[in-house]
């Protein structure tokens, strides 16, 4: 079965083959595909990602790992951020922030209660990051 709707062949496939200028980019079950892309090119194909730099590697984080803390304690790895827009998708709202880190994050939450300008710190798990090549 052929699809060029990502989330279709997340949905309804066993395993997965992404195709980049006819040959195969990665070949795996549509959780690996999507939790652990093996190129960079998988990793923006089937959704939006977090690139960031961290102790001189390149990281991606997915946008739905990462929290919005506005207080308490913190857990994994964290950064400041300043929310510079959101976008209102339905169920959740896209959270763009400028960080500390000189990269923009992107967070997809259930609507949190902040506004444009406020600084929260933005914290996930590393176990969620994934590395790209």
């Amino acid at each position: 079965f052929v699809t060029h709707d990502q989330e279709e062949a997340l949905s309804m496939s066993d395993r997965i083959a992404v195709f980049n200028h006819g040959k195969i980019e990665q070949l795996g079950t549509p959780r690996e595909i999507y939790e652990n892309p093996k190129s960079e090119f998988v990793s923006e194909f089937v959704g939006q990602t977090n690139r960031l730099e961290i102790d001189g590697k390149k990281v991606n984080i997915r946008p739905e790992f990462v929290s919005i803390v506005q207080s308490g304690s913190i857990a994994g790895r964290s950064v400041q951020g300043t929310l510079r827009d959101e976008i209102f998708v339905g169920a959740s709202t896209r959270y763009l922030f400028d960080t500390a880190l000189g990269f923009p994050m992107i967070s997809t939450q259930l609507n949190a209660q902040i506004k444009v300008g406020d600084v929260v710190t933005l914290s996930w798990q590393q176990e969620k990051e994934f590395l790209v090549q």
